[in-house]
């Protein structure tokens, strides 16, 4: 079966059956990624498994120990769910999750990360917006759970700041769903603020444990993370109302959710600063750029700075994928030029903090290079890290808390809090 993947529905592999002669596919319903059988004999899509009326359905996967009966697939509303095609499965996993919800908050979710041979046992990591994972043992006959132990048993689980589900409008009335995080504590009002877009970009933020949320929010700062068009998840209209805005609407909602916090009266207009990572580190750099009046400081770690580098020489956008990333980002030299970075360092007004993993093979670390060079030759106020053993992240202990240190530091200077913060 051929189709174009990127404009066409499919229907797209996603999984075997139990049944040799079936297989899972998704294929869109209604504008969103559902999940039905697949003939494989006759080629033909059979029955609706499984959709949900406001995100997409995704893959299908197989329970480690119960894999005749127990088939399910994953979606995310707010927080990561899935539902599973055998009734009995399904109900544990509502009871399990409504016990876990009850311990942890309405974002409270799990995966299975282990289990015995028998199926007796499973190893269940569990985590929220406010608790890091921890680990469960599941006794699978009573269902009886036991602690086993913390990821992160230092954190003090009960200074985190819980996040919620917001909405805002874009200028052109777009719909954008967003999440905001209030640092506990400090008052609802007036709060120093980190826009927080999320990389991909088709991909996208829900309330889920996030360690950047909580280490921006541990030291007073509302956190504001949208998912802008051209975000996964919501259909395959909002996908590719993304495509060729890379600087564009894309670039607007992101602004549009900062006039949003600011007319809330929840971020002080005067202390809203703007953070992300690849194509989160570009829109965070473009904002900057495109609009100066709304931040006063921006970081961008693994960031995207040149648009014609990233389709012509990094190793993610080379072969097959080539052709999608231009429809996605663009093909016109001059307009992706306009829409890039490091050619517009002149209209940056605030101080900027760079970091990059020299070994990233999706983002090249000559992205933050030449951004560097070009705010050095401009004047502007900026800061560079260079990790030589880093790759498109952390794989370093270290290196993660010398960078979360520096950003830490750069926003505390740059936003410093007012002395007594808002009433609530």
């Amino acid at each position: 079966i051929e189709f174009d993947i990127d404009k066409q529905d499919g229907p797209w592999f996603v999984g075997f059956q139990r049944d040799a002669a079936k297989a899972y596919v998704s294929q869109s319903l209604a504008g969103r990624a559902a999940v039905y059988d697949f003939d494989l004999r006759t080629k033909q899509v059979g029955a609706l498994r499984f959709a949900h009326a406001e995100v997409d359905v995704g893959g299908v996967e197989t329970s480690l120990w119960n894999p005749r009966h127990a088939d399910f697939t994953t979606f995310v509303t707010d927080w990561p769910e899935r539902h599973y095609f055998d009734a009995n499965a399904q109900r544990v996993y509502e009871a399990l999750r409504r016990a876990f919800v009850a311990q942890f908050g309405p974002a409270a979710h799990f995966d299975v990360a282990s289990a015995s041979a028998d199926g007796r046992f499973e190893l269940l990591v569990v985590s929220s917006d406010v608790q890091p994972p921890t680990y469960f043992v599941h006794e699978t006959r009573t269902h009886a759970l036991t602690h086993l132990l913390d990821t992160a048993p230092k954190v003090p689980i009960a200074a985190l700041s819980p996040t919620r589900r917001v909405t805002y409008q874009a200028r052109d009335g777009l719909s954008i769903p967003a999440y905001l995080t209030l640092p506990i504590g400090r008052g609802t009002k007036n709060l120093p603020a980190i826009v927080l877009p999320h990389g991909g970009p088709r991909a996208r933020d829900a309330i889920e444990w996030n360690r950047e949320v909580q280490l921006f929010a541990s030291r007073g700062f509302a956190v504001f993370q949208m998912n802008f068009r051209g975000s996964a998840g919501y259909g395959l209209e909002f996908l590719h109302a993304g495509d060729r805005e890379w600087g564009g609407k894309m670039q607007d909602d992101v602004s549009d959710g900062v006039a949003w916090l600011v007319a809330e009266g929840i971020a002080d207009r005067d202390r809203v600063g703007i953070y992300g990572s690849s194509y989160g580190g570009y829109a965070a750099l473009m904002g900057l750029e495109k609009t100066p009046q709304l931040f006063r400081a921006g970081a961008s770690y693994a960031g995207v700075t040149d648009l014609p580098l990233l389709l012509s020489h990094d190793e993610r956008y080379q072969g097959f994928e080539r052709d999608a990333n231009e429809e996605a980002i663009g093909d016109d030299p001059e307009l992706l030029r306009a829409a890039s970075p490091v050619n517009r360092v002149a209209e940056l007004r605030a101080p900027v903090l760079l970091g990059h993993g020299v070994d990233d093979q999706r983002v090249h670390v000559h992205h933050s290079q030449r951004m560097a060079a070009a705010l050095k030759r401009a004047g502007k106020e900026f800061e560079y890290l260079e990790f030589p053993d880093e790759i498109h992240g952390f794989l370093l202990e270290a290196t993660r808390v010398k960078w979360y240190e520096a950003v830490a530091a750069f926003f505390e200077t740059n936003l410093a809090a007012r002395e007594k913060p808002s009433a609530p």
